[in-house]
């Protein structure tokens, strides 16, 4: 399957989700729910603007969340790639609040973007294609009530 078949299957879901996830949080949806809201959400940072922009955004909250929803669709290298990023903070610890986060970020060295660099292109090395295949398998071929 193709990327673009694999986002066109899934949009009209995330149609449905984010919104639900932005307004009612994370917590309020059911794990699958969960699991498509932040492999498709990071999927989408990853492409646009590498692992700075997913913690530049809101979506990086999540990022511990994250690593476990790319495991639970089978995309092992991902989540390995987004554990590396966390662990360029200092303790490893991403600040939940988006203000706190950005700040964290721009106090980083400058050997921090390096390393972002490398990830992102590791994760190109990937691609998306896998990432979004693995996805819609999980999401739309394992029917289990909970879309």
């Amino acid at each position: 399957m193709s990327e673009q078949a694999a986002w066109q299957r899934l949009q009209p879901f995330v149609d449905r989700v984010i919104p639900r996830a932005v307004k009612q949080g994370l917590a309020g949806l059911p794990e699958k729910d969960q699991t498509l809201f932040l492999v498709w959400s990071a999927t989408a940072e990853f492409d646009n603007g590498g692992f700075a922009q997913f913690f530049y955004n809101t979506v990086g909250e999540h990022s511990k969340a994250a690593v476990s929803a790319f495991r639970r669709i089978g995309a092992e290298q991902v989540a390995e790639l987004l554990e590396q990023a966390i662990e360029i903070f200092p303790d490893s610890v991403v600040p939940a609040d988006l203000d706190e986060r950005n700040e964290a970020l721009g106090e980083l060295p400058e050997s921090a973007d390096d390393r972002f660099q490398e990830l992102d292109d590791q994760f190109q090395s990937i691609g998306s294609d896998p990432v979004m295949d693995q996805l819609a398998n999980y999401y739309l071929d394992r029917r289990d009530g909970a879309a």
